[in-house]
């Protein structure tokens, strides 16, 4: 969720007279065959269908990023250091609702790797005033690595704006509670409407469930007082056709971990990147010290480790220095790193709550470990390993949810299969 102030950024030339300093416009030129076919797959496909707009305000979406009113040092920050060419879809129909007065609360869904976090930052650098030293925009997130990784996006986007950002996590390991994030968002908002009655609720989401759907309702109209526009996509357009699916059918815990090693990792030099979800932080012990007794290198993310050490995993998986890793959910929503092409639930996920004994599938952190391949319209693949009914039962009901059936590897045991599955997903 993004929070920007009521305080208007300086006044802007027109979309339509800004004329583009020379190197944005060689960068453009230079992005434009790269970016082509990424965006295309990017995003909503019928925009109108899934829109609610409330009021009279009346919006366009845009195919150009100089259709929005934002200076020139912002579209220097989007076409030369962040090497965009133009707006995705998300962006094209959120950025006007976010950027034209009077400055309407919006509520967005869309799909992994379609272009989120550049709405709001957008929004955040181009809502604030340069000249003024005070803080104008928060953006809160619920993990270390997001907020580190959000912080990192306003850096680059906003280089050549002259506006200043501060990342605040706590010194010790324990961010906004994942149970408590709810009460937590309503106290801070509630003491920044209190001062500023007028501020502008931007909340970005993958997934949003009835729960989530209720308190974003309450969230941005009852606390905040504004109008909300919002955004929603179907569930059966939640899937992302980017990433191919695959189920594994392993006769025993064992029979999983040789699959990782004898099939998946021997093949990681070919797919790029990987990332290893489990369920539980003793899994990823033990994952871990497996891989490492047979001699690979992999590297292991935990809620338990201490903060200076889960930076430095994620900075060198991120610099492409480890190939890798292993984690629990904590890396499920929203990191972001384009060259992971594959990712391995060792475990499914399931849903929290100590009185349901059947033990229900957690559909959106599938849908967000899933999105963590095949970043910004790339190729990818998944691989769900099964080895007990309780697996079996859990898979069909989340590839029922999503009404899209998950292919099958025919064994875990045939070299020839797997090679097989990675083609059928582009990536061998």
């Amino acid at each position: 969720m993004a929070n920007t102030s009521s305080t208007e950024a300086a006044i802007s030339t027109p979309a339509e007279t800004v004329k583009l300093p020379e190197e944005i416009e060689e960068a453009k030129r230079g992005n434009e065959a790269e970016m082509e076919s990424i965006l295309e797959s990017l995003a909503i496909e019928d925009s109108e269908s899934c829109c609610g707009v409330t009021g009279n305000t009346l919006y366009s979406s845009v195919k150009r990023f100089e259709d929005l009113n934002i200076s020139c040092q912002l579209l220097k920050g989007l076409y030369v250091e962040m090497k965009f060419e133009r707006p995705s879809k998300i962006q094209a129909v959120c950025l006007p609702m976010i950027l034209t007065p009077p400055y309407k609360n919006l509520t967005a869904q869309a799909h992994n790797g379609s272009g989120k976090t550049t709405c709001f930052v957008i929004g955040m650098l181009s809502r604030v005033d340069p000249e003024l030293a005070a803080p104008q925009a928060l953006c809160i997130c619920p993990t270390r690595e997001l907020a580190i990784q959000n912080q990192e996006v306003v850096e680059r986007m906003g280089k050549f704006t002259g506006i200043t950002s501060v990342l605040a996590v706590p010194m010790e390991d324990h961010m906004l509670a994942e149970c408590g994030f709810k009460n937590d968002s309503e106290r801070i908002i509630k003491g920044i409407v209190k001062l500023r009655p007028n501020c502008q609720v931007l909340l970005f989401s993958a997934t949003f469930n009835t729960t989530v759907k209720e308190f974003a309702r309450k969230f941005v109209t009852e606390i905040s007082g504004n109008e909300c526009n919002h955004l929603f996509l179907k569930k059966e357009e939640l899937s992302l056709d980017s990433v191919k699916q695959y189920k594994v059918y392993c006769p025993d815990e064992v029979s999983k971990i040789m699959v990782i090693k004898d099939k998946i990792l021997e093949m990681a030099q070919k797919v790029g990147q990987i990332i290893i979800f489990v369920r539980t932080r003793n899994s990823a012990s033990m994952l871990h010290r497996s891989l490492v007794e047979y001699g690979y290198q992999v590297t292991t993310i935990q809620g338990a480790f201490k903060q200076e050490d889960r930076d430095t995993i994620v900075k060198e998986f991120k610099d492409g220095l480890t190939q890798v890793l292993i984690s629990t959910d904590l890396l499920a929503r929203g990191f972001d790193q384009p060259q992971v092409n594959l990712v391995v639930n060792y475990d499914l996920p399931l849903q929290y709550d100590p009185s349901n004994k059947k033990r229900e599938p957690d559909y959106e952190v599938y849908l967000h470990r899933i999105g963590r391949a095949g970043r910004f319209g790339r190729k990818g693949a998944v691989f769900n390993l099964l080895c007990n009914d309780r697996d079996n039962i859990l898979m069909t009901k989340i590839e029922n949810n999503f009404k899209s059936p998950v292919a099958e590897v025919a064994s875990w045991e045939s070299d020839a299969d797997f090679e097989d599955a990675l083609k059928k997903a582009g990536l061998m």
